[in-house]
């Protein structure tokens, strides 16, 4: 098992380690603290976000490890998002300038449109618009003009690479149709019970990389329908575990990883940062692997409620 996959689609030779560090809902010294500590159990994948709030802290701890020669800025690959009120093509490269000064570095490896449905911009920097009913205030922008804007970045060396996330295949290959420099990227939410075959193979068709974000389903949420299942609960994947005398989460990342996505668990426990990083040494089998597989109940975590009203959002559309 490969700890790269090479982006294809990059404009030059690109590779992304197939294990990360999420940072949703994590910042300030816990963030701080989970990125220094997955930095340290060898981790050089970090997953951040404009509207995640956290990239000065995320930047802190790199340019700290650079700084005193633990890491190279060369040996990291950091992922962050464009927030979808600055999708207008004259924000793009404005959002990105303020999240490589947060970052602290002069580039980022992977850029991604956050989803694909815009909000409207008030020009007082929330990146959660809501109106007085509170009701998401949307904006419909033009993606092909706004991809446009994303290759650009990557001609002026600020992004080495840019994809999208929680883009469905329509969406997509609209984009794709029309891009100078192609998507190299899908992030969508990904897990043994919300296994995204069809947009999987739409990637491979397009020779783009998947990753997955809440890999283990999100069992932090705090919003989850009563009695609703737990991966890492399953009694499936615990047998699978105790097999291989392993943890539950190290199965489902095992499970994502030999499916040739990427995974991006989230996690401030360093003991479990240090077992989600221990996937490399043991390898599921074919029954694994169809047992597990059979565990796909199209089950989605994150529906995005608010973006029903927008115009690009198609019911039943997989994303």
């Amino acid at each position: 098992m490969s700890r790269h996959l090479t982006l294809l689609n990059a404009v030059k030779k690109l590779e992304m380690p197939s294990l990360g560090l999420g940072t949703y809902l994590m910042k300030g010294s816990e963030g701080r603290l989970a990125v220094d500590k997955a930095l340290f159990y060898g981790y050089r994948h970090i997953d951040t976000a404009r509207r995640y709030d956290n990239e000065d802290d995320v930047g802190d701890v790199v340019q700290a490890k650079v700084r005193h020669g633990a890491l190279k800025r060369a040996d990291l690959f950091i992922t962050t998002k464009i927030p979808s009120v600055y999708f207008a093509p004259a924000d793009v490269k404005a959002s990105l300038e303020e999240s490589l000064e947060a970052l602290k570095t002069p580039y980022v490896d992977m850029l991604l449109l956050h989803y694909p449905w815009g909000n409207k911009n008030r020009g007082d920097g929330i990146h959660l618009p809501v109106n007085a009913q509170g009701e998401r205030e949307l904006e419909n922008y033009d993606l092909n003009k706004t991809w446009t804007a994303m290759e650009k970045v990557v001609d002026s060396g600020k992004a080495l690479a840019i994809g999208m996330s929680n883009f469905s295949i329509r969406l997509m290959e609209g984009i794709w149709q029309n891009a100078r420099i192609k998507p190299a990227n899908l992030q969508c939410e990904c897990h043994v019970y919300l296994q995204q075959q069809n947009l999987l193979r739409y990637c491979k068709s397009r020779n783009m990389v998947m990753t997955a974000y809440a890999p283990f389903g999100a069992p932090g949420l705090p919003k989850r329908a009563p009695n609703e299942p737990f991966p890492l609960e399953d009694a499936i994947v615990k047998n699978v575990a105790k097999k291989h005398k392993r943890s539950a989460g190290q199965v489902l990342l095992r499970h994502m990883l030999q499916r040739n996505i990427v995974v991006i668990p989230k996690s401030s426990s360093e003991k479990r940062i240090r077992e989600n990083i221990e996937v490399y040494n043991f390898e599921l089998d074919e029954s694994d692997m169809q047992n597990l597989n059979k565990l796909d109940r199209n089950l989605k975590l994150f529906p995005f409620e608010w973006a029903k009203r927008h115009p690009l959002y198609m019911p039943g559309e997989e994303f």
